[in-house]
């Protein structure tokens, strides 16, 4: 009875009673539609009698007035609630009004309707019970009635006390649970196993009703079946995690594990909490660090409170939203106020920003907080990209943006630090040592006080010896790199300690690099031994391929053990311990290009694998095996992203390629792969188009290295097509300037295609720009240069139709109609229509035609 409404689903389904006393009354359901309103059934609402309610949750019932009664005994009644206990809930006001569409003959909407079975007294407790069903089809706009048709649990189960106490309940179409109707359930429906409803087009259409409930004109939707649709919940992934089982101990480390309890950072979480409390739908905050300073911590203990407040709360996995992001009709529900976690958005612009702006045109969602976490600064390229992508609507939503990067840890805080983390990471009532010591710069980030605090208990209580400055190894440089050598020397230690009996050991390279192959894959049991046949060092000179593969399989089960998961193992972190493990293993350029090549290597563990290494990309020897992967396999990886557009791939790869842009060794091969592109069409996906413009803008430097000027202009022709394709609209008009102005000055007659093209691209990247007027020009060249060609070679027909359909535009933006209906016709358009478009222009003043 004291579990929270929201985490049974229940937060707006009430028991209502009617009736003089406890022992002589009707029982039903009803659904909360405000902080203080009921809609139930009339059936169940005796006008003369006393009207009381009570929620799941609660054991408490209380008095509710009728306010408003429909038409005859059985319409819909609102009952007022003076001190209702779902009034604070977040979200309680904002509820979904729609009318079931009967435009799609054959199609039944799927619903679903929670209520109480019936009693004759208010005593006792009744359960909440669900009904699921199909909605019969309307017969017209406005229906008196809808039917309805239980499919579970089986009709014939649903006893009839549940049948007749249903009637008040509402129906909720699936899966984005607008709310269709009120259920009016009597004998016949008991019968007949069917269930009938007022639906919601009969209550708005009386004005005093949408007046108490609050229904703004407009906000009635259709709702049909087959219609996409996706539920933001369904997405998340939990921000706080159980800890396993006699653990490792990087484990103890883990954000999503919250092991110490959090500390400070009371400001940063007040102004998460205010930004959360904005009235606006839709928000966006921006936090930013260095890795170790707390953002996934604090991120989720916001998720934490507000997931215990009633909000659907945790973090955005991108790789979920890819799928939905690609179907254009595709909408993004929240059933309640939802907050989005999104770590590291930032090779994932174009994904992201489509995600910001198919919420922002949404228009219907309850609150929805979206929250970008990443290392990068605020004014980073990265935003700037985003906001393009997103149409403009980052800039506009972005309305809180908090830098962890000026508020170190001071001496006291780093001591409160330590002292939680010893407490935490020991045994109950074991005796503490004193804390480490902190006094380095490196210990103002959270993580390496608490690592430092680990490794104090670890090593008896007493400090290591520093190492001298040149024994340093590849930790050089890094913020803490000395410690995390310390800490993964020690975790390297315990690993080989827990080897299995009777298998031959392996050394300390290859255990290494078993490891970075887990971490830079994240894959599943059954995955990992074909992948570990890429670690060079556990092949024999004269190993058959039985062989290779018992030993993977042994130090699979070996990995299992040190790295527990649940549907995948989990990989080596935090973060900043996975890049110091990649940092410190040999021969990592070979495993990375093995892991690539590797038969049992799928596209989810190229992401990551990409993904991974990005993040990593500051320590010398992982940017080294990146930039190798790179300049070898450039011309593979292109094209499997180019065969999967649905994925991330084409996001993380346009990533990885920006890091290097003056990459030599495959400049050549991207310049060739980007110049025999076409355009991309408008259902390219998101990732596509962003490594489209990453490709041309190599195949651009390249061309300006060879210094062959109409190679040169072609590269920047293409380029402005694909800028213009991700909405870098002025820039795309730069690119197209300069390639039309390196065609001119070529030879007449040279490179004829490539110029009309030039052009072609000029003049649509104009009136994109809102410049017709100078579009005008440059598309009748284009379009003079085309037809021409056409004369000559019936395989620029098309292009010369496409030229002539881009003048229509221009003559049309600039008030020409009736040259515009001449270059529509020029370009294949339907004659009759031009010829009937052409009598209207006739009869129609001069000045206007």
């Amino acid at each position: 009875m004291d579990t929270p409404p929201h985490r049974l689903g229940l937060e707006r389904v009430v028991e209502v009673y009617s009736g003089h006393d406890d022992l002589v009354g009707m029982t039903g359901s009803g659904y909360a539609i405000g902080a203080d309103l009921v809609l139930t059934s009339g059936s169940v609402v005796d006008p003369g009698a006393p009207c009381h309610v009570r929620p799941p949750w609660s054991a408490r019932w209380v008095a509710a007035e009728q306010v408003w009664r429909g038409r005859g005994g059985s319409g819909a009644v609102l009952l007022r609630v003076a001190d209702a206990p779902w009034g604070e809930l977040p979200g309680i006001e904002h509820v979904r009004w729609a009318r079931v569409a009967g435009e799609r003959s054959g199609y039944r909407l799927r619903c679903v309707a929670r209520g109480f079975p019936q009693a004759r007294q208010r005593a006792g407790f009744r359960p909440a019970e669900t009904l699921s069903g199909l909605v019969d089809t309307p017969t017209g706009a406005v229906s008196k009635a809808l039917g309805v048709s239980v499919l579970s649990p089986e009709p014939e189960s649903v006893p009839a006390s549940l049948w007749h106490g249903m009637s008040g309940a509402v129906l909720l179409a699936e899966p984005a649970g607008q709310l269709i109707g009120v259920i009016t359930a009597g004998p016949a429906g008991y019968i007949q196993r069917r269930l009938d409803a007022v639906p919601v087009t009969a209550l708005l259409g009386d004005e005093r009703f949408r007046e108490l409930a609050g229904v703004a004109p407009g906000q009635l939707e259709s709702v049909a079946e087959g219609e996409p649709s996706v539920t933001l919940s369904g997405l998340l992934s939990p921000a706080r995690l159980p800890l396993p089982p006699d653990c490792p101990d990087w484990m103890l480390l883990m954000a999503r594990h919250a092991v110490v309890p959090f500390l400070g950072r009371k400001e940063e979480l007040a102004q998460l909490r205010a930004w959360a409390a904005e009235p606006a739908a839709l928000s966006i905050a921006v936090l930013t660090g260095r890795g170790g300073t707390g953002k996934t911590r604090l991120a989720g203990e916001l998720c934490a409170e507000l997931a215990e407040a009633g909000w659907d709360a945790g973090f955005l996995p991108l790789d979920a939203v890819c799928g939905p992001l690609a179907e254009r009709a595709t909408t993004l529900n929240a059933l309640r106020p939802a907050l989005l976690v999104i770590d590291h958005p930032e090779p994932s612009a174009p994904l992201v920003g489509e995600l910001v702006r198919r919420l922002a045109k949404h228009g219907r969602n309850p609150l929805v907080r979206l929250l970008l976490v990443t290392r990068e600064p605020a004014e980073a390229e990265w935003r700037r990209r985003l906001d393009t992508a997103s149409g403009g609507w980052l800039r506009r939503l972005t309305t809180t943006t908090i830098q962890l990067n000026g508020h170190p840890l001071t001496l006291g805080e780093r001591a409160e630090h330590a002292r939680a983390a010893m407490k935490a990471f020991a045994p109950s009532r074991a005796v503490l040592p004193g804390p480490p010591r902190l006094d380095d710069p490196d210990h103002g980030l959270p993580l390496h006080v608490h690592l430092a605090a680990l490794m104090r208990l670890r090593d008896g209580g007493e400090d290591a010896e520093p190492e001298r400055e040149e024994a340093r190894g590849p930790g050089t440089g890094v913020v803490g790199g000395e410690l995390l050598e310390r800490f993964l020397a020690r975790e390297c230690a315990q690993w080989a300690r827990v080897w299995p009996q009777g298998y031959e050991r392996v050394d300390d390279v290859t255990m290494r690099q078993a490891v970075a192959v887990l971490t830079l894959t994240a894959p599943t049991t059954a995955e990992l031994p074909g992948l570990l046949t890429a670690v060079p060092g556990l092949r024999g000179r004269a190993m058959s391929t039985a062989g290779l593969r018992g030993r993977a399989a042994h130090m699979g089960g070996w990995l299992g053990q040190i790295f527990p998961g649940a549907e995948r193992l989990s990989p080596l972190g935090p973060d900043v311990v996975a890049e110091q493990l990649l940092d410190e293993t040999d021969g990592l350029d070979a495993l990375v290009l093995a892991l690539h090549d590797d038969e049992g290597r799928t596209l989810r563990h190229l992401v990551r694998m990409l993904d991974v290494l990005r993040l990593a990309a500051n320590r010398e020897r992982v940017r080294s095996a990146l930039r190798s992967l790179l300049s070898a396999r450039i011309g593979r990886l292109t094209a499997e992203a180019a065969a999967a557009p649905g994925t991330r791939l084409g996001d993380v790869l346009n990533a990885v390629l920006g890091l290097f842009p003056g990459l030599p060794e495959p400049a050549g091969e991207v310049a060739g792969a980007a110049g025999a592109s076409t355009p991309p069409r408008r259902d390219t996906s998101l990732g596509s188009r962003a490594l489209g413009v990453t490709l041309a803008e190599l195949a651009v430097r390249h061309r300006r290295v060879s210094g062959e000027p109409t190679e040169l202009a072609g590269a920047l022709s293409l380029l402005s097509g694909r800028l213009a394709a991700v909405g870098r609209v002025g820039e795309a008009v730069v690119a197209a300037a300069q390639s039309v102005e390196i065609f001119a000055a070529a030879p007449p007659y040279e490179e004829a295609a490539g110029h009309a093209e030039a052009l072609f691209n000029l003049a649509a990247c104009l009136l994109l720009a809102s410049e017709p007027g100078s579009a005008l020009k440059t598309a009748q060249e284009a379009a003079t240069r085309y037809r021409i060609l056409a004369e000559y070679d019936p395989r620029y027909a098309d292009a010369a139709a496409r030229a002539h359909h881009n003048l229509a535009c221009a003559l049309l933006e600039v008030g020409r109609l009736g040259e515009a209906v001449q270059a529509f016709e020029a370009a294949g358009g339907d004659a009759a229509f031009a010829a009937d478009l052409a009598g209207v222009l006739s009869v129609l003043p001069a000045e206007t035609a």
